[in-house]
């Protein structure tokens, strides 16, 4: 919808309204034999206690979409059996919270409760001959809810977290689901090999938020009970595939010192063998499958601002394009994929900067076709398309990023403009739809701005020696390369250099108050969910390791020297802030923890710079309520007024 609201230059915007009330597409299913699809609608926005979200169908032969679950409450994993006759799901429709798994005929019909499970599951799978179900679960803790007389007993553990096991259920049965002993560990994730029936499995030590960092060590778990060690990677192995012919094991994991699973590892099962496959490959990957001959992988990746479909041989190495030229170069999808049994469909999500979310379907190497409505209503809104820009840094490195141009209402440029900051650091701007709460492009633009969205070194989509182009000196040449962007539109005329703002969430946060202590070329910034004390970050967030990614080997080198991280604290030059500075944070945020917002804001205040804190109680690091999105958004556009 558009709302009236008037702005510097008394024209319409698209209101917030508009987005908070799209729909999240993911996990989209073909069935084995590709003739259907099925996926998860979610609104983007909560408006009740729990999530909500519902399962839906498409046949892919008549374009016919339908509602396929109608319990209350959250269902996701749709997965197809292996005979395509059945769907199995994960429903909190019982009871809120607590996720069961069900089974339902394909074609529709009752859903049969299959699982009584004491605590939440997840990452349901069929067994290759269809007649078991395994999924993962916390450990249930055997101290909660004991009574000490009258009183419940609730003091809080320090990073106690409860570990995750694997767990096999018979579908025809009545039997309870069984834990399978591995003998140690925390199970992050795990696939079956369609040949044997044998479980790949991976374990760390920790079910802490920080143990992605931790050695992970890939199991194999035969039919009978045997379990070996199959390797060990240094760090995270996501999103185990085997192979169809059962002699090698697909993961992602690092390709770099920064700890971000984007690089194709092979594993060769009967040596433990770990190859990496897609050495010095510029880009990210975010999901992959086999392809039917064993030979070939077909991946979803970023590559610089856009979305690619790739095959690989995995003998040859040699990565070609899986898109047709016609959807090549533009958009980007989500981060998982599926392929049809013979490997000639595949689906995944994509949306572009003028197109919401959908899931899309293609032949291997034909155009892709969006075969769901579910984000119809957003079709005619005037969405600004996002450009690509590339332009050097002063030191000569080719930087990328997008720019969004305000609509032609607001006249020629030089426009105002806000600088987005993208979070990670190790993320990326993308050709995708920027209208949510934390992706502003659209909302912004609407209103008058241009929006330069920069991807400095840091970021991914360019390989990992780019990712790792700013270990140890976090915000230094990030924001040169953020600043020589801004003046390469400065001479091309594109925005004002007096009229500029900057704003960011997460590490987008920290080099927005970075960056208003070493310039004052800003009229305003919005800090969201930002650190600016990195030491006492270091004690507070709930992935510590972070420092060890870009400034130290070790805990006692940090904890001997912590000099390093002071050095690169917005609050030690907080003294030379002029810029007015809106601090967005939420209350129970983990990952950046409010109290660095209250450092930033209280400091400014104390120094007499316009300041203004807005916490968001109930929320963490990402803004769920529908409400609270929708006061961030407009907190936003007022505090950027007078830009």
């Amino acid at each position: 919808m558009v709302t009236q609201r008037k702005g510097s230059f008394g024209t319409r915007g698209i209101d917030p309204e508009t987005f908070v009330s799209w729909l999240r597409v993911s996990d989209p299913q073909l069935s084995p034999d590709g003739r259907r699809l099925v996926y998860v609608r979610e609104p983007v926005s909560r408006t009740g206690e729990h999530p909500e979200s519902q399962i839906w169908m498409v046949d892919l032969e008549t374009g016919h979409e339908r509602r396929f679950t109608y319990g209350a409450g959250e269902e996701t994993a749709p997965r197809w059996s292996p005979d395509g006759g059945w769907l199995a799901f994960l429903s909190d429709r019982r009871q809120q919270g607590r996720h069961q798994l069900f089974r339902m005929p394909a074609y529709g019909g009752e859903a049969r409760q299959l699982s009584d499970h004491a605590v939440k599951i997840r990452a349901p799978t069929w067994s290759p001959d269809g007649t078991t179900l395994a999924f993962l679960s916390e450990e249930e803790d055997r101290e909660a809810g004991k009574e000490d007389g009258k009183e419940q007993q609730d003091p809080i553990v320090v990073d106690h977290a409860k570990p995750t096991s694997l767990y096999m259920l018979a579908v025809d049965a009545s039997a309870a689901a069984r834990r399978v002993d591995l003998g140690y560990g925390h199970v992050t994730d795990y696939c079956w090999d369609p040949k044997s029936g044998a479980l790949a499995v991976v374990v760390t030590d920790s079910a802490l938020t920080n143990a992605y960092r931790h050695p992970h060590d890939l199991l194999v778990r035969e039919r009978g009970g045997r379990t070996r060690r199959l390797c060990r990677f240094p760090s995270e192995i996501a999103q185990p595939r085997w192979s169809p012919d059962g002699r090698r094991i697909a993961f992602l994991g690092r390709a770099g010192r920064v700890v971000v699973s984007d690089a194709l590892h092979i594993v060769d099962v009967a040596s433990g063998n770990v190859s990496l496959l897609t050495e010095g490959y510029e880009g990210s990957i975010s999901g992959m499958e086999w392809l039917p001959d064993s030979r070939r992988l077909i991946f979803l990746a970023l590559e610089n601002v856009h979305g690619a479909l790739n095959e690989i041989d995995v003998a040859k190495g040699g990565i070609t394009s899986a898109l047709s030229v016609r959807d090549q170069g533009h958009g980007s999808f989500g981060g998982s994929l599926s392929l049809a049994g013979d490997g000639l469909r595949v689906a995944s999500t994509r949306s572009s900067s003028v197109e919401p979310p959908e899931v899309v379907v293609a032949e291997i190497g034909g155009d892709l076709r969006i075969v769901t409505k579910a984000n119809a209503a957003l079709q005619d809104q005037p969405f600004q398309p996002a450009e690509p820009r590339t332009w050097l840094s002063p030191d000569g490195l080719a930087v990328s990023g997008l720019f969004t141009r305000p609509p032609v209402r607001f006249g020629p440029p030089p426009w105002r403009a806000v600088v987005v900051i993208h979070g990670g650091p190790a993320s990326a701007f993308t050709d995708r739809f920027s209208g949510s709460w934390h992706d502003w492009a659209q909302l912004l633009s609407s209103h008058g701005f241009a929006v330069f969205m920069p991807n400095p070194r840091g970021s991914t989509g360019r390989g990992a020696a780019f990712t790792d182009a700013n270990i140890g000196d976090l915000g230094g040449k990030e924001l040169e390369d953020t600043l020589s962007g801004i003046d390469d539109l400065v001479s091309a005329g594109m925005i004002d250099p007096k009229r500029l703002a900057i704003a960011g969430w997460s590490h987008g946060g920290y080099v927005t108050a970075w960056a208003v202590t070493q310039t004052n070329r800003f009229r305003a910034a919005v800090m969201g969910a930002g650190l600016c004390n990195l030491v006492s970050d270091q004690g507070t967030s709930d992935i510590p390791g972070f420092n060890l990614d870009y400034f130290y080997e070790t805990y006692r080198d940090l904890y001997s020297d912590p000099a390093k991280l002071w050095d690169r604290s917005p609050l030690k030059y907080v003294d030379q802030v002029q810029t007015p500075t809106l601090v967005l944070h939420g209350e129970n945020d983990d990952r950046v923890r409010a109290s660095q917002g209250y450092e930033f804001y209280r400091s400014l205040r104390s120094l007499g710079v316009k300041t203004k804190m807005i916490l968001y109680p109930r929320e963490t690091h990402q803004i769920r309520e529908r409400d609270h999105q929708l006061d961030l958004q407009r907190q936003i556009l007022g505090w950027l007024a007078e830009v």
